[in-house]
């Protein structure tokens, strides 16, 4: 269930994590505490457990949560605010002798945008790892099958997140500190023939559907599916299949081309773009 809470509460939650090893290790007690001044201002307060008090401001313009799983499924974790009481989770993502503390918050309203932050603590303290859009119900997958967790990125080229628009998604692992794209996790197979037949047959019954359903023309439907698709093959590597697909969905070429040049266009505006156009380089 997820509880909403009123903004001028103060503190939300608060938990204790007992780092161990082998020098005299911090057992860390956190909370999140909205400003009763400032709804919009939210602070992460750490106490190290020898008296030393840090923290973390930040603005999330509606709410701001702290993250529990909600179920697993298919080496896939969705997420889930906590509810009123209950205490924050450290995740143990990476196997790494680190926990990861997940705060998911809003940024415009009750549609999004949602970003994601990502609280690393370990025994020589702690740190915010990670700040990016994220979905309305952040999901983290393993990937490659090795235990780990990984997290997608949605990113429609700009901040902040636009949600409904198409967006690419990026699986982001944690590389010397930092989680950042992976080439081998990103890199998708190139589609077969009968993968662009399916692709095809999807495109005639998507039209069908939502042609009738949408307040926009049948050639906007259109152009929001193949749109869609090619940016899927520009985050998956296989932007060299762009006119193949056109074809198959036998799509205008003169519009083709006003999609490709938009969607190069917007790409730039991406965090990732030299990884987005170094996973398509030939």
């Amino acid at each position: 269930m997820i509880t909403v809470f009123h903004p001028f509460t103060a503190i939300l939650f608060c938990a204790s994590l007992l780092m161990t090893g082998c020098t005299p290790s911090p057992q860390y007690r956190v909370s999140l505490q909205r400003n009763h001044d400032d709804g919009f201002l939210h602070t992460l307060w750490v106490h190290d457990g020898t008296g030393n008090v840090s923290s973390l401001e930040y603005y999330a313009y509606v709410s701001s949560y702290l993250l529990k799983p909600l179920e697993y499924r298919d080496d896939v974790i969705k997420l889930e605010w906590l509810d009123a009481g209950e205490e924050p989770v450290f995740f143990d993502l990476f196997r790494n002798g680190k926990r990861y503390l997940l705060i998911h918050d809003f940024g415009g309203g009750k549609y999004g945008p949602y970003h994601l932050r990502v609280i690393e603590f370990d025994a020589d303290g702690w740190r915010q790892i990670y700040y990016g859009p994220t979905g309305e119900i952040p999901r983290l997958d393993d990937v490659n099958g090795d235990g780990r967790f990984e997290f997608r990125h949605f990113d429609d080229f700009s901040t902040p997140l636009a949600t409904m628009n198409p967006c690419g998604v990026l699986v982001l692992a944690y590389s010397n500190g930092k989680l950042m794209p992976d080439r081998e996790l990103n890199k998708k197979m190139p589609m077969t023939s009968e993968d662009l037949s399916a692709l095809a047959e999807k495109y005639k019954k998507f039209i069908h559907e939502f042609g009738y359903a949408s307040s926009d023309n049948g050639e906007d439907v259109k152009a929001y599916f193949v749109k869609e698709t090619l940016i899927g093959l520009l985050y998956g590597g296989n932007w060299h299949q762009r006119d193949q697909v056109i074809q198959y969905l036998k799509y205008d070429p003169a519009s083709g081309e006003q999609l490709k040049t938009k969607i190069l266009e917007e790409v730039q505006a991406s965090p990732y773009y030299v990884f987005i156009m170094n996973l398509n380089s030939q």
